[in-house]
């Protein structure tokens, strides 16, 4: 679930105006409801482009030196990708295949005519479950480290993907693009659609990844992920979704209700239509209820509850690429449980390091 607050509301819509009469109404707005030396993070991630749109309508703003240091600092991110760039990742990875999802691939995409305009935090990249293992270990001996003090097991068993890190440059490696998938077969057929950018990057089509911003956007966060609107935006206004494609692998993922609550918010918030009334189909599935109140929750107890209760099943599954139906569940239980208390005892290891007491030496 999105949380916004007014200012925020401002200036997304700021960034996505495409007039000088409507940026600097709400330009003005945020500017009046919000110090830029103490912004929030979610709308820090909006300035580059905040910035360059009011350069292109010739809107003189507030602040400008400030939100112009902030645009040259993605200029350079972009330019250096840290300390990694692009193509040192690939040639480490080898023989893995790859598809670059989210800011890197977004940046050669819609983002392509000024890519800095979409700060990337760090490289997503989606690779195939059965060479998740080898990725994951061929970037271990590289130097990088997990965020979380988890095991890579209790990854691939119970996560759809993996944030490492090496210094400043982070990698997220996913094996799918959403953690609970009704249908087993989705992962092949947006592989089978991935293309290669203008920028010479292997992406997922514009309409599979219009399912992700919308999904990702779902979800609560440390950060709120406000950028999904402007992404989505981006996506339906200049890019190729193909809308009858989109309304059929939402409905067969299980995740037609979300997307359809994500695009009603940018209809009635933001005014942007889509070039057909959808009429998605609502799959009743227990999982897909689960997930909706899971993602959405802020509540550690009640996610606890809702893992115990499907999301850990529902995760598994779709890592080993198999349909979540009760026959599956009763088959996998076994596992699915041992898989949790690892995890559950990784994490107890985890707190009481943290929490143990400091020696005091002379």
């Amino acid at each position: 679930m999105t949380h916004w607050d007014d200012p925020q509301l401002h200036l997304i819509r700021a960034c996505l105006s495409q007039d000088a009469e409507t940026f600097s109404r709400h330009a003005s707005s945020w500017d009046r409801a919000v110090d830029i030396d103490d912004i929030d993070a979610a709308s820090m991630r909006l300035i580059p482009l905040y910035f360059k749109v009011a350069q292109s309508l010739g809107v003189k703003i507030k602040n400008a030196g400030l939100c112009r240091g902030v645009y040259l600092k993605s200029w350079y991110v972009y330019k250096t990708q840290g300390s990694m760039p692009l193509s040192t990742l690939l040639e480490a990875l080898g023989n893995c295949e790859a598809v670059f999802l989210k800011g890197v691939a977004l940046r050669s995409t819609v983002y392509r005519q000024d890519p800095p305009t979409r700060p990337a935090d760090d490289i997503d990249l989606l690779v195939l479950p059965s060479e998740a293992n080898a990725v994951i270990e061929t970037l271990l001996a590289r130097g990088f480290r997990p965020v979380a003090n988890l095991s890579i097991k209790t990854f691939t068993s119970l996560r759809n993907g993996v944030n490492l890190a090496n210094g400043n440059v982070n990698v997220d490696v996913h094996w799918s693009i959403v953690p609970i998938c009704l249908d087993p077969e989705y992962l092949s057929r947006i592989w089978n659609r991935a293309q290669e950018s203008a920028h010479g990057l292997t992406v997922l089509s514009d309409t599979d990844n219009l399912i992700h911003a919308l999904i990702h956007g779902y979800g609560a966060n440390s950060i709120a992920p406000i950028r999904w609107v402007v992404d989505a935006t981006l996506l339906i206004r200049n890019g190729q979704v193909d809308w009858e494609l989109f309304s059929r692998e939402i409905c067969a993922t299980g995740w037609s209700e979300m997307a359809q609550r994500q695009l009603d918010i940018l209809r009635m918030s933001f005014g942007i239509e889509t070039p057909l009334e959808l009429s998605l189909r609502r799959k009743r599935s227990y999982l897909a209820w689960v997930s909706r109140i899971y993602l959405k929750s802020e509540s550690i107890y009640l996610r606890r509850l809702l893992r115990i209760l499907g999301w850990d099943f529902g995760v598994y599954a779709t890592n080993l690429q198999v349909r979540p139906t009760l026959a599956a569940f009763i088959r996998f239980l076994p596992a699915v449980s041992k898989a949790f208390l690892r995890e559950y005892s990784e994490y107890k290891s985890q707190t009481k390091k943290s929490t143990a007491p400091v020696a005091n030496h002379p």
